[in-house]
Formats: structure tokens, sequence, C-alpha cells
């Protein structure tokens, strides 16, 4: 408990105080009083066992007697009226005084009493705060165990962003250098610089060996221009359909790839190996018959060029035909056509005009296309084949395709290139009319030449 404050202790001390002078003012002003009441009555005096005489009173001193009791009751009740009005005003006084420490009790009371609820009220706050700071270091509490599990956690996870972040990096990296390699490849390939563009592809595929684009520059420069690497550029192919089926021009360039693989072998294998790359040609032109592949040569081309072989010549000319709308100023499907009207004329003589018409279209087609690829191997041998024909109308112009011929064959080319080019001399020369002996022998000279080319080509290869 709390100790008594001074005013409490000065109220109390005062209210005794009062208390005692007015129990001394009762007793001082009373006892004078009734002292003189006994004096008159003088009862000590009295002897009631004393005889009873019968003895004559004096009168006067009866009325004496009487008249001092009277006196003296007299002002024993004015004593005892001051006495009764001391005490109503004490009474009063102590009423008020009473009250008035009543009131001051009461109203320290009230106040100490309001104040001990504002207290209670501000300790009950400051217990609701304190038992909430206690939930809250609780909590933290918990959470500052799981901390250090916390910050492990966080700082595996940086070391999974660092390292995802190199390997973005190395990546990107990869990326720009792969583009690098893949425009160069492409620059390279339309400036028919074949082994520069070779290398890049293959730079390109160190970095991303499932690298479409890579994937297919490399293989289709295995099939035409590399040598020694034709079953390379097919598995090359056989990839890119196996990896990205929906990419017809991938699955038209395998096609391609099975094409010149058959025209390596022979018999019954030959025939499947026709027979699968035509269905894998047709199967991706019947989807987009405006397909081109990467020398921007129609893909109905090769499929004339298989018909051909198999002996289907009118499925040739048809294939051709389709290609030369495709490419209408080319003379890849132009010259092919020529060869064809040429075959046939070796048994039809009606042929023979139209044939030789067609050689003056190709040589045109040619020269135009050269003009805007000066370098390309292709179109000046197409020009030296088309002018060997036309020798037939104009003798002059045999020397002039010789000297073309010469000039192809002095073009960096291959020992692949030629092969290709040789099979297109020969099949002039095995469809030439009889009739057409200068032709014949000119034939017979160019093939010559072309052979020991190849020869030359392989012995520096090896």
């Amino acid at each position: 408990m709390s100790e008594p404050t001074n005013s409490t202790q000065t109220e109390r001390m005062l209210r005794r105080l009062l208390m005692i002078a007015i129990l001394a003012l009762v007793v001082f002003l009373t006892l004078p009083a009734a002292a003189r009441v006994l004096d008159v009555f003088n009862l000590a005096e009295i002897d009631d066992k004393a005889p009873i005489t019968d003895t004559q009173a004096d009168p006067n001193d009866v009325l004496l007697k009487a008249q001092a009791a009277a006196d003296a009751a007299e002002n024993t009740a004015n004593t005892v009226q001051v006495v009764l009005s001391f005490l109503e005003g004490a009474a009063v006084l102590v009423g008020l005084a009473l009250g008035a420490a009543a009131y001051f009790g009461f109203r320290n009371f009230s106040e100490m009493r309001s104040d001990m609820k504002e207290i209670q009220a501000d300790f009950d706050a400051e217990i609701a705060k304190g038992q909430a700071l206690r939930a809250q270091v609780e909590t933290y509490r918990a959470q500052l165990e799981q901390l250090p599990l916390v910050l492990q956690q966080v700082q595996d996870y940086i070391l999974r962003v660092e390292a995802a972040l190199d390997s973005l990096s190395e990546t990107t990296d990869l990326v720009q250098q792969t583009v690098v390699d893949l425009l160069r490849a492409n620059q390279a390939f339309n400036l028919n610089n074949y082994q520069e563009a070779y290398d890049a592809a293959l730079h390109a595929l160190e970095r991303s060996p499932n690298n479409a684009q890579a994937l297919y520059i490399a293989g289709w420069l295995e099939l035409q221009y590399i040598p020694d690497k034709l079953e390379q550029g097919i598995e090359r192919l056989r990839a890119i359909r196996d990896l990205y089926p929906d990419w017809p021009t991938a699955r038209a360039a395998y096609g391609i790839g099975l094409r010149r693989k058959a025209r390596l072998s022979s018999g019954e294998e030959q025939r499947n190996l026709y027979y699968e790359a035509e269905g894998e040609l047709l199967t991706v032109l019947g989807r987009n018959p405006h397909l081109l592949d990467l020398n921007l040569e129609s893909f109905w081309g090769p499929i004339g060029g298989i018909r051909r072989d198999m002996g289907r010549v009118e499925e040739a000319i048809t294939a051709y035909q389709n290609a030369l709308k495709e490419t209408p100023y080319s003379s890849y499907p132009m010259g092919n056509l020529s060869a064809l009207y040429l075959q046939q004329a070796k048994t039809d003589p009606a042929y023979r005009d139209l044939a030789l018409d067609a050689f003056e279209q190709t040589r045109a087609f040619a020269q135009l296309e050269l003009a805007i690829a000066p370098n390309d191997y292709f179109h000046v041998m197409d020009i030296a084949m088309s002018t060997m024909i036309l020798g037939q109308r104009d003798p002059a112009q045999f020397e002039d395709a010789q000297r073309t011929l010469e000039t192809a064959i002095n073009m960096g080319t291959t020992a692949e290139m030629l092969t290709v080019s040789l099979s297109g001399w020969r099949h002039l020369r095995d469809h030439c009319p009889d009739e057409w002996t200068a032709l014949l022998g000119n034939l017979d000279s160019a093939i010559e030449v072309v052979e020991q080319a190849i020869r030359a080509k392989r012995g520096e290869q090896a």
C-alpha cells in the first residue's frame, strides 16, 4: 500500500483536536452548575434514618431557603441553556467540520478514484502494448530463428542467378558469334565463295551443333560443292528434317541429296533412292509449290531430273515447265527443258527447231543471270552448253563454246561441280541426232575436257 500524504495526516489531526476541545468545553461549563444544584439541595445532609420530629419550622427561614433554591435552579437553568446553546453551536461547527472533512475526504477519494481509474486504464493500455510487443518479439524471434536458413537460401539463389547470368552471357556471346558466322556463310555463298561459306557454317555448328540454318548451309554445300562430303551432307539434311519437320525447304534439300546419291548408285538401290527422293520433294511441293532452294531455284527442277534419269521424259518436261513458271528467267529449268526437247528431236525431227530455239533462250537467260552474278559457275557452264548446241546452226559457235568451257573449268570449281556438269554433257551427247555429226564431235571433245579436269581436281584434292 502507498504511504498517506501530508494533507491526509493533517486532516486527521484537526478532527481529533476539535473533538477534544468540544468535550473539554462541555465538562468545564457543566460541572459548576451541577455543583451549585447539589449545594442547594444538599442531599448529603439529609438523613433518611433520623426520626421524624414534629417541630415548628420558621416560615421566613423556609421562604428564604426556597428563594435560594429557586435562584439556584434558575442559574442552573441558565447555565444549562448556555451549555445547550453552546452545544448547538458546537454541534453546528462540528457538523460543518465533519461535513467539510467528509466533503474534502470524499472529494479527495473521488479524485483519487478517478485518478486510479485513469492510472488503471493507462496501466491496462501499457499491459496491452506490452503483450502486443511480446507477440511481435515472439514473431521476430521465430523469424530470426529462420534467418540463417533464409540467408542460406538467398545466397543459394544469388549463386544460381549469377550462374544463370553467366550462362546467359555466354549464350548471348555464342548466339552473336553464331549469327556472325551465318552472315559470313550467306554472304560468301552469294559471292560463290563456297569454301569460305562452308568454313563459316562449320564454325557456327561448333558453337551450336543443332543450328538449323548452319546445318542447312553446310549440308547443301556438301551435296553440291564440297568434295567427298555427299554422305555427310545427306546426314545433316536428314537431321534437319527430324529436328524441324515443319521446315519444308530442309526436307526438300534432303530429297535432292537422295537424288545425288541415286545417280552414284545402280540397279534396285538406285531406283528406290529415286522414288524416295521424288516422294520427299512432291510432299513438300504439294504443300507449297513455290519453294526455292538455296540457289534460288525451284524444287520442281530436281523432280524433272529424277524423272528424266528414270526415262519418264514427258513427266520430266512437265516438271521443268513448272520450275520455269516459278523462276521465269532461270537458265537452269530452261536448259534442262531444252535438253529434253533435244532428246525428243533425236527420234522426231519435228522437235529439232523447238530444241534449238530453247537453247537460244537458255543462253540468253544464262547471260542475264551472269550479269547479276558474274562468278556463278553453273551460269557459265549453261552458256557453254547452249553455245555448243547452237553450233549446229552456226559452226562458228563451236569455238566460242570451247573457250567458254575452259573459262568455267578455271573458275575455282571442284570435282563434284564438274561431275554434275559432266552428266549434262553426256546427256546432250547421248540424245543428239545422229545426223548432226559436227555437233557430236564437239560434244565428244567437251566431254573429254571435262573428264580431264575432274581427274586433275581429284588429284589436287588427294
